[in-house]
C-alpha cells in the first residue's frame, strides 16, 4: 500500500511542509503463501531506430517472486522477495566515423528483500528488514556518438533497518 499526502495532514506525519508518502509492505502471517511472476519481452516486433541502417536485438526477462508466512504460530513471522531483470539489448552507431556499427549494450539488476517480526508480547515487538540491490550496466551510448564512449555501471546497496516497538499504554507509543 502506497499513499501520498500534499496537504492537509494530520500531526502524526510531524512537520512536514511539502508532503508524506508513507508505505506499507507485506509481512508473513500464520499460513505460507507466496505469489510469482515471469514477463518476456523479445524485441522482434520492436521498430528499427531512427537513423540506424538496420534494426538491432533488444530482449528483456523479469521474473521474481514472494513467500511468507510463519516462525513460530504468532510470534515470529518472515517475509522475502526477490526480483530479476536480464536485458540484451544493442544500440546502432549513426555517426559517420561508424555509421551503422551495432554495439551490444546489456543490463542485469537483482532486488532482494527480507522482513522478519517477532513479538515478545502483546506491548513489544522487533521488525528487522534487509533490502538488496546489484545493477550491472554495460551503457555503450551509440547513437550519433562513437561505440566506447558509455559507461560501465556497478551499482551495490545493501540497506538493513530495524525497529524495536513498545506499547506503554493505549495512549502512548514509543
Amino acid at each position: 500500500e502506497v499513499q501520498l499526502i500534499t496537504n492537509q495532514f494530520s500531526a502524526e506525519f510531524g512537520g512536514h511542509s511539502a508532503g508524506v508518502a508513507s508505505m506499507i509492505t507485506k509481512s508473513g502471517t500464520n499460513s505460507v503463501s507466496g505469489s510469482a511472476f515471469i514477463m518476456v519481452r523479445p524485441g522482434d516486433w520492436d521498430a528499427r531506430q531512427p537513423l540506424a541502417p538496420t534494426k538491432t536485438p533488444y530482449n528483456q526477462q523479469q521474473f521474481g517472486g514472494t513467500i511468507g508466512g510463519p516462525l513460530v504460530r504468532d510470534r515470529a513471522f518472515y517475509f522475502g522477495s526477490y526480483e530479476r531483470r536480464r536485458e540484451r539489448s544493442s544500440v546502432t552507431v549513426t555517426s559517420q566515423a561508424s555509421f551503422g556499427e551495432v554495439v551490444p549494450t546489456p543490463a542485469d539488476e537483482h532486488q532482494g528483500h527480507f522482513k522478519g517480526d517477532i513479538r515478545f508480547s502483546e506491548k513489544n515487538s522487533l521488525g528487522i528488514r534487509y533490502n538488496m540491490v546489484r545493477w550491472n550496466k554495460d551503457n555503450e551510448s551509440g547513437g550519433l556518438a562513437l561505440p566506447g564512449t558509455g559507461f560501465i555501471w556497478d551499482n551495490n546497496v545493501d540497506t538493513v533497518h530495524g525497529s524495536f516497538l513498545t506499547v506503554v499504554s493505549d495512549r502512548f507509543l514509543n
